[in-house]
């Protein structure tokens, strides 16, 4: 069968990034389908982002007239406070997330109106807040709100409120992230016949995550989460992280930290456990590793990966069409 060294060799071909790239295109395709969805606002959630608008203008009218800077935070509340206008801009702020909460799934495109404004982080509490004047009112003279206004210009607002009344709402990418692994070994299993049921004492198949996580007594390492997936082709099982390049720089490194986390199962006191569990001879590691980038990644926490596959007799790391390949030639 093919060997981790002669994985890592193919993984290094440009043959194969170019396979491989071929191979994600309807994965992509399935996986961006229906990425923005659209919505429908009523005249009245324009009208009252105007008057929101309005508010930042008369503070950056109030901040430019008194010649303040970052540091006049105190000044800049009592100003705002004597101008006594508030009160029609938390009815408009109420009805605005009104709308938002009866209209939107997610805070895509809304981050700076929760994090800087609102002062949440979930959609969820929306709710509670357009309930609360009292409280909307403190957002607004926050500390957060009255430094970005002395510090900025009202661009910066306007953006932001531009992105409430976006037509369309993006997909949450959490979630279509949890659907990347899944389509892919889908679309692998599809390819080569597999089953996506758990047997133990049955051969050829494959399960990602939630499956994996429903296998009673699984041994997990500390400090590792439950594997992607486990694939079982005749006697032998895989058990496997399956990471996407799509960041660089620090993310790259966290990505190499995680995803070698199941070499921990080469140890024996979890491979022996595993081979009783999954009924199996023999168990080997695999990192799939999909990227749109030709090369290998670099840096110390990949290189500590490539080092240990060039001396391994069970650890792999390869793309979805090598891994394809890998479980052809068991």
């Amino acid at each position: 069968m093919l060997t981790p060294q002669e994985g890592f060799v193919k993984l290094q071909d440009k043959r194969y990034a170019s396979k491989n790239l071929e191979f994600l295109k309807p994965v992509y395709e399935q996986l961006y389908k229906g990425l923005g969805r659209h919505i429908v606002y009523e005249k009245e959630l324009f009208k009252e982002v105007e008057v929101l608008k309005d508010f930042f203008k008369t503070a950056y009218a109030i901040k430019k007239e008194a010649n303040l800077g970052s540091s006049d935070v105190p000044k800049f509340l009592d100003l705002l406070v004597r101008k006594n206008i508030l009160q029609p801009i938390v009815i408009s702020l109420q009805k605005i997330l009104s709308v938002l909460v009866a209209k939107r799934t997610n805070k895509n495109g809304l981050e700076a109106l929760l994090w800087l404004i609102l002062g949440c982080t979930t959609m969820e509490s929306l709710e509670s807040l357009r309930n609360n004047p009292t409280l909307l009112s403190e957002r607004l003279l926050s500390t957060e709100v009255l430094t970005t206004i002395l510090n900025t210009d009202y661009l910066f607002f306007d953006i932001a409120l531009l992105n409430i009344l976006s037509p369309f709402e993006l997909k949450d990418p959490t979630k279509r992230k949890g659907s990347f692994d899944k389509i892919i070994f889908a679309r692998i299993a599809s390819l080569l016949g597999l089953s996506d049921s758990f047997n133990p004492t049955s051969t050829n198949w494959l399960i990602n995550e939630d499956g994996v996580m429903k296998i009673e007594a699984f041994p997990l390492p500390e400090g590792a989460k439950f594997p992607d997936f486990i694939c079982k082709i005749k006697d032998m099982c895989f058990i496997g992280a399956h990471k996407e390049q799509n960041q660089a720089g620090g993310a790259q490194d966290n990505q190499a930290e995680d995803a070698k986390r199941v070499f921990l199962y080469s140890e024996p006191r979890y491979k022996d456990k595993l081979k009783v569990l999954l009924k199996s001879d023999t168990i080997k590691m695999v990192i799939i590793y999909d990227s749109y980038i030709e090369g290998l990644r670099t840096g110390y926490h990949w290189q500590s990966i490539y080092e240990k596959i060039k001396q391994s007799s069970e650890h792999y790391l390869v793309n979805s069409v090598i891994f394809i390949e890998l479980l052809k030639s068991c």
